[in-house]
């Protein structure tokens, strides 16, 4: 499990990014030890940065990430990926 510090720096995601995904739903709740103490997954790495992926390189917003992680049957290779933010966002 990861501190919040330590998901940022490892993530180079800001705090207010991070908090930001948790809200819409594409982190997972952290787990809450303590007041003002959160720990996340370090799944929660590669996440973040399959995140990053899908906007640099697919421009895709929040909402197509949200539809393509609600989506549990989807396949997250390039070519099916880059298919389905089409139609997501058409």
């Amino acid at each position: 499990m990861l501190k919040m510090n330590d998901l940022v720096k490892l993530s180079q995601t800001p705090k207010s990014t991070v908090l930001y995904y948790v809200k819409e739903g594409l982190l997972p709740e952290p787990v809450k030890d303590k007041p003002n103490f959160h720990l996340y997954d370090e799944y929660c790495v590669e996440l973040l940065s399959f995140i990053k992926y899908l906007q640099s390189n697919f421009n895709a917003t929040i909402s197509q990430i949200k539809a393509l992680f609600a989506d549990s049957s989807s396949e997250f290779d390039r070519e099916k990926l880059q298919e389905r933010l089409a139609k997501l966002s058409g």
